[in-house]
């Protein structure tokens, strides 16, 4: 595939299109998580967990839909215990307005593991049955990929997040969506930011966020330590020096708008093909959960000495330009970035590594995703954070 040809990937009708096709078992009671664990999951089927407590306030719901509904997922089949009929009740309203295929089996119905794996296997291979369907070319302004740093060392700053950046600007002249987050970690760069935002609204929606957090980060003592000791061993010695590293991705690129995470999720508006900052969490996995809440279908991962996982319903590309040694095996980076020296080299890997996303987003397994090392967890809210 080349930028003029598109991509090949899932339509999913009226809603957008997705670059996997995953069946979704969900768990809405925490009851269910461990009678999950041993079923029998094809490759493409995904678990997601509940979130830890039999809970099922409007906010909730919200979230969980959110995902349920991300264009990566084919069909659904929800688990719970019996005792959250009203939020199911609810969740199958969603689903059925989506077209989305999908089941519900609750826990109380059988008798003990075995009689539920007994009926469980049959929902599940109907539902990849209804679910299956061939890739389709598509237009790049059917895309909408994310990009966030991990395990950041200087080489992220230099070479692999200006990468990034040229490739976000070619997507997004192509007509994509493209969104950045880890707002935590653009501290010192407040201003320079805030001048990319093309709408004055906007970039005050940044500003206020990010006082707000910076705010938070001084009562709990922890405003100038947003650095880990991975980042000091990696050659970065401030907060502001990640900062630059880490805005490498969009740097002098036009901000569209901010995309909320609380009280519920924004998802681009229909039409919108620009770059968006998601105003969530910077630590993974929790920022790829946002992601995928707000509608994204994969994200490029850049990483210095770390980052060896991926997501389960949103699948990340990793790259790296880094030379040390890294946490996690060489062999889990998908995309080296060599140390270019000129534009017309940094032009030439810009292409390439375009090339790799297209591949990948049409189909082609990341190191990770193809090693099955997911990673998945709820975000915080701001109550829990305090």
């Amino acid at each position: 595939m080349s930028i003029t040809d598109g991509f090949l990937g899932y339509r999913r009708a009226g809603r957008g299109v997705g670059i996997r096709n995953h069946t979704l078992v969900a768990c809405i009671s925490p009851c269910a998580e461990g009678w999950v664990r041993r079923l029998h999951l094809e490759p493409y089927d995904r678990v997601l967990p509940s979130r830890g407590a039999c809970t099922f306030d409007q906010r909730f719901l919200n979230d969980l839909g959110q995902l349920l509904l991300n264009l990566n997922v084919g069909a659904v089949l929800t688990l719970s215990m019996g005792c959250d009929s009203v939020g199911v009740a609810q969740l199958t309203e969603a689903l059925v307005r989506a077209g989305m295929p999908h089941e519900h089996l609750v826990l109380a119905d059988f008798e003990g593991p075995e009689e539920f794996f007994a009926a469980a296997r049959p929902h599940l291979d109907d539902l990849r049955a209804r679910s299956a369907s061939p890739r389709e070319p598509c237009p790049l302004s059917d895309l909408f990929l994310g990009a966030k740093c991990g395990g950041s060392d200087y080489s992220n700053g230099i070479f692999s997040n200006p990468l990034v950046h040229d490739v976000f600007a070619l997507l997004i002249a192509a007509g994509a969506r493209c969104v950045v987050s880890e707002v935590a970690e653009y501290i010192g760069l407040e201003n320079q930011i805030r001048a990319q935002f093309t709408s004055p609204i906007e970039a005050t929606r940044f500003d206020a966020d990010i006082q707000q957090r910076i705010g938070r980060l001084r009562r709990q003592g922890a405003a100038r330590s947003q650095m880990v000791e991975g980042n000091r061993a990696g050659g970065l010695t401030t907060i502001e020096e990640k900062a630059l590293g880490s805005a490498a991705k969009f740097a002098g690129l036009p901000i569209t708008a901010c995309l909320a995470t609380e009280p519920e999720y924004e998802s681009p508006h229909p039409g919108q093909r620009a770059l968006f900052l998601q105003l969530g969490s910077h630590q993974e996995p929790e920022v790829f959960t946002e992601m995928a809440s707000a509608g994204c279908v994969g994200a490029l991962f850049t990483t210095g000495r770390g980052g060896g996982f991926t997501h389960p319903l949103v699948p990340l590309l990793v790259s790296s330009a880094s030379r040390s040694k890294p946490i996690v095996r060489s062999d889990l980076t998908d995309f080296h970035v060599p140390a270019w020296t000129t534009p017309g080299e940094r032009k030439r890997l810009a292409q390439e590594y375009l090339q790799k996303i297209l591949d990948w987003a049409s189909g082609a397994e990341s190191a990770v995703e193809r090693e099955s090392l997911f990673s998945f967890a709820w975000p915080q809210r701001s109550e829990d954070r305090g």
